[in-house]
């Protein structure tokens, strides 16, 4: 008997409240499920995660976490009984202290490439660590019965370990699916699976790791109007073990909701442009950069002071416009990076990087940009715009990007 946890009960309750009541369809009535994909689509995934970390039995601490991924079908085709989508795939990880900052830090970005089945089934490379959990959700017939039940073999490909010294393990798992119930979400038949599963698994010949045991519990919303996900919440616990006895646990709850975005069209993107370009046509030295996903907007460091990272008042209004621009934009995310040359301390320069890009994001959420939608990073010297070989490029690398993302 499949039991959903206090958490996920709960979590159903409220979901009931704010949604409405479900209702269960007849008796032996089939839903279909299946992903559905097209190329002129990005799908958009953003998830917060709250999680308590134990080491040796002790708290060590609460971190807040926000994740970002971004799948842009490649390619579909099919072996004539079901379809395949080729995706590319982009994965952000920010973090925030959640004590005092509203902004996130972008903390990694990576990259995956990959072939789906419509019924849920991944095929990736070694090569690839993103995403961690696959096949999971993962339909074994594309016709489903409320109350059915189902088993299906997932895994988790897992990075554990320090910043110099880790292992890379794949840990297989078998997930229990129940199909609860249909209700209907702003126009649109929805799903509500639960699914949870759980492993124990010791390791040999690994550099660090010893041990590592989970599990997963979620209520997992299957759009089944569009054919795609919606949304989910989890409850999740693990504990690693490595080979000299330290001990990590890992408990929190995770949510996730799920966006399609139609791809650029040129008269929107050339209406972006056309508007940021104006907002900082008066800053001496800054540029627009058009990409395929993206547009780059180049501010020197003519915002600040010499070694300050507090926006001089005569730029305020800049930065202002250019969130006024933006706000409206539901689709674009953006990434504020921070730039400097190679003269000085490398740990100061990166420091002092990141203080410019948090000070010009804390402007953009001022001026009416959701913080989920904005991030920052400092880079200190390692990016250069150009080769440091003289003073006129040195002021070139000692900059602020303004990245407006489209759909990634």
């Amino acid at each position: 008997m499949f039991l959903m946890n206090k958490f996920l009960y709960r979590r159903l309750l409220i979901i009931l409240f704010i949604f409405g009541f479900c209702h269960f369809g007849p008796f032996g009535y089939s839903y279909v499920f299946k992903w559905v994909m097209s190329t002129n689509e990005i799908i958009r995934v953003k998830s917060f995660v709250r999680q308590n970390v134990f080491t040796n039995n002790s708290f060590a601490r609460y971190v807040e976490i926000m994740d970002k991924a971004s799948f842009d079908v490649k390619s579909v085709s099919s072996d004539g009984k079901k379809n395949y989508y080729g995706v590319d795939g982009l994965f952000y990880v920010f973090s925030k202290d959640y004590t005092k900052d509203v902004e996130f830090k972008l903390e990694e970005v990576s990259e995956s490439k990959y072939i789906q089945s419509e019924n849920g089934e991944m095929i990736i490379s070694k090569d690839y660590l993103m995403p961690v959990v696959r096949n999971v959700p993962y339909f074994p017939v594309s016709n489903i019965d409320v109350n059915q039940e189902w088993f299906a073999n997932g895994k988790e490909i897992q990075k554990v370990g320090f910043k110099e010294l880790y292992d890379v393990v794949e840990i297989p798992f078998s997930a229990h699916y129940k199909f609860i119930y249909v209700t209907n979400i702003d126009g649109k038949d929805i799903a509500v699976l639960a699914v949870n599963y759980g492993f124990t698994q010791g390791f040999k010949g690994t550099k660090i790791l010893n041990y590592i045991s989970g599990s997963s519990d979620i209520l997992y919303y299957w759009n089944l109007t569009d054919s795609k996900p919606y949304c989910m919440f989890e409850n999740y616990f693990f504990n690693v073990v490595y080979n000299d006895g330290f001990s990590v646990v890992y408990s929190g709850t995770s949510e996730g909701n799920l966006e399609v975005v139609k791809k650029w069209e040129e008269v929107e993107k050339s209406t972006i442009v056309s508007n940021v370009s104006n907002a900082i046509s008066n800053v001496k030295g800054a540029e627009v950069v058009v990409g395929e996903n993206e547009i780059k907007l180049s501010i020197p460091d003519i915002l600040f002071d010499f070694g300050k990272y507090n926006v001089k008042e005569d730029f305020a209004k800049v930065l202002k416009d250019v969130a006024n621009n933006l706000k409206n934009y539901k689709q674009v995310d953006i990434v504020v990076e921070g730039h400097t040359d190679d003269i000085g301390d490398d740990d100061y320069n990166k420091r002092l990087s990141e203080l410019r890009a948090k000070e010009v994001t804390k402007f953009l959420i001022d001026g009416g940009i959701k913080p989920e939608r904005v991030s920052y990073v400092g880079y200190g010297k390692s990016k250069p715009k150009v080769p440091n070989t003289s003073e006129e490029n040195r002021a070139k690398n000692r900059r602020v990007e303004i990245r407006i993302i489209w759909g990634k």
